[in-house]
């Protein structure tokens, strides 16, 4: 019997065939492409019924044509065995698709992104509006991982000092996506790392060009930043006493809220430090304090974590290394990048063993991501988990920002009466921790389960107004966003609906204002905007707001929102 052919199936850029490592020209017809795309990329098999309305009711014999597009295909394949009965399948077979890499982190992933075009380049099905719709979302889909894995291995790069291969591969991340100003930045500051400023400062004015000629708006001051993330041309003497002291001294000025101070003499501790040891333990805390402690900074800091984690896995630093990694999927969900993340947080968990001390962050990291993703049950349990581990490390800190996540999780399940208890919680830890950053998440998703179970108003608006003004003072866009988004809702709830649209349209200003925002926040806020848009009869900015929303989903891959956007919008209309 003769060996069947190994058949590779790319979809991005021209579609094409690879058989026994062969390119080959693929089927006839762009209908038969559509067909192995829709079969390769769903998450199920498709009933001959279904392909036909999607593809085929313009045929003067809609199954025929299924028929002979399905013929074509195995033609091309050379293999009579696929693409036979009903439902139809290209799933869970030996074919190996491209878009399929791109969920994964691996070196295949970043070898498909470096060479990707758009899925199905160049084609448009306009008679065809549902399979139109479903490729828009595929388009959009592959290429936010297409940017997430060019943007990592960029990184990667430019924390081991191989500034030409980041170059490269920042360069084809922006190509990707010119209007993606992180990767701007992270462009920008590989050429300033490369020593060639000149470059740097001419990228971040055609930058700035670009935004302002196509989005009418300015680039965030980082852009700028980055041009002065040159190289030190001096080399300070080594001194581990210094450095020790520095490192101490400027974590001590961070945990008082004298950030920029703090991150001034980290970079200096660095500078001075004699081991790795105390490198490695540098970049961590200076890496965590530009993402935690200043807004528009996760890029840079994301760039002092890949160092310190490389350095702290070479020299076996465990705790320092599953901390950076924890960090970096935390930039990464916040980001709504789902692989990268996943497959950090799988290399943290790992490493974290069953050190409790380690394993509640990565596992309040895991719950937050699939909670993004929208599998709440694994999400409790993985919180539930982190609470645990941390009350027996004493982590008291910790085990008040997974109560608050978990309590997310129960509101998103529909739990009200459990998210309410979560929230209580996690508020009476933090004001007893004097966690003043972290503070306005649980008053403001506490006020948010309040208005749901038509609670006293008054209360709601004061934990409202206190979680607002913290926001405020911290200057942290998402905090005071979802500050205002439950002020719009407690307004809309008492009626006030121009009021409540007033709020509502701030929270999403003040949430926006930074590159590095909390996808899921920004979510929640266009939720909010749709609702409130459709209950006022505006019809104009309710469908730029879902616009907007179903645009940010799709990228970020948070579907589950889908279902609540669609509830908001019936329930607008009621």
């Amino acid at each position: 019997m003769p060996m069947l052919p190994s058949v590779e199936i790319r979809l991005l850029g021209p579609p094409r065939l690879i058989l026994d490592g062969k390119a080959t020209s693929g089927p006839r017809g762009r209908k038969s492409w559509a067909v192995i795309a829709r079969l390769s990329l769903g998450d199920r098999p498709l009933a001959r019924g279904e392909l036909v309305q999607l593809l085929f009711q313009d045929a003067v014999d809609p199954l025929g044509a299924l028929r002979w597009s399905l013929c074509e295909a195995r033609r091309c394949m050379r293999r009579d065995d696929l693409l036979r009965g009903d439902p139809l399948a290209l799933l869970d077979t030996e074919a190996l698709v491209d878009v399929h890499a791109l969920a994964g982190s691996t070196s295949d992933a970043l070898k498909v992104a470096e060479t990707a075009g758009e899925l199905l380049v160049g084609w448009e099905f306009p008679a065809c509006p549902e399979f139109q719709g479903w490729l828009e979302v595929e388009r959009r889909r592959a290429q936010s991982r297409v940017e997430a894995h060019l943007r990592d291995a960029a990184m990667q790069h430019l924390a081991a000092g191989e500034t030409g291969i980041a170059i490269r591969l920042a360069g084809r991340a922006v190509a990707t996506n010119p209007l993606g100003e992180a990767l701007q930045e992270l462009f920008v500051r590989c050429l300033a790392r490369h020593g060639d400023r000149a470059a740097a400062a001419e990228q971040a004015a055609r930058c700035e060009r670009l935004f302002r000629e196509t989005l009418g708006v300015q680039v965030s001051r980082a852009i700028w930043a980055a041009v002065d993330d040159a190289p030190r041309r001096e080399r300070m003497l080594a001194s581990p006493a210094a450095a020790a002291a520095l490192l101490e001294s400027g974590q001590a000025a961070i945990d008082v809220g004298a950030t920029d101070a703090g991150i001034q003499t980290l970079r200096h501790a660095i500078a001075l430090s004699g081991d790795d040891h105390q490198r490695a333990t540098g970049l961590l805390r200076l890496g965590s304090a530009l993402v935690h402690g200043l807004r528009g900074r996760d890029e840079e800091g994301a760039v002092f974590l890949h160092e310190g984690a490389q350095v702290a896995r070479r020299i076996g630093d465990i705790a320092t290394a599953v901390a950076a990694l924890r960090e970096l999927a935390f930039v990464d969900v916040q980001a709504g990048r789902a692989a990268t993340a996943t497959a950090r947080l799988k290399i943290a968990s790992e490493l974290a063993g069953a050190d409790d001390h380690l394993r509640c962050g990565v596992l309040a990291v895991q719950g937050m991501h699939l909670s993004d993703r929208g599998d709440q049950q694994e999400s409790m349990r993985l919180l539930g988990a982190s609470i645990e581990a941390a009350e027996r490390s004493n982590d008291r800190r910790q085990a008040a920002w997974s109560r608050a996540l978990m309590g997310r999780s129960f509101l998103l399940a529909g739990d009200l009466t459990g998210a309410r208890q979560l929230f209580d919680r996690s508020i009476q830890e933090s004001r007893k921790e004097r966690w003043l950053a972290f503070l306005p998440f649980p008053l403001a998703m506490r006020a948010e389960v309040g208005i749901e179970l038509g609670e006293q108003t008054d209360a709601l608006a004061q934990l409202l107004q206190e979680a607002f003004a913290l926001g405020c003072e911290l200057g942290d866009p998402c905090w005071e966003g979802l500050g205002a988004c439950g002020l719009a809702r407690l307004s809309a709830r008492r009626g006030e609906l121009d009021l409540a649209w007033e709020h509502a349209v701030d929270a999403h200003r003040r949430c926006i204002r930074h590159p590095d925002r909390y996808v899921w926040v920004e979510a929640w806020i266009l939720l909010c905007l749709v609702d409130l848009a459709t209950r006022g009869g505006r019809e104009a900015e309710a469908r730029t707001a879902r616009a907007t929303l179903t645009t940010l989903l799709v990228r970020t891959e948070q579907f589950h929102l889908e279902t609540r956007l669609r509830a908001t919008v019936v329930r607008g209309r009621v």
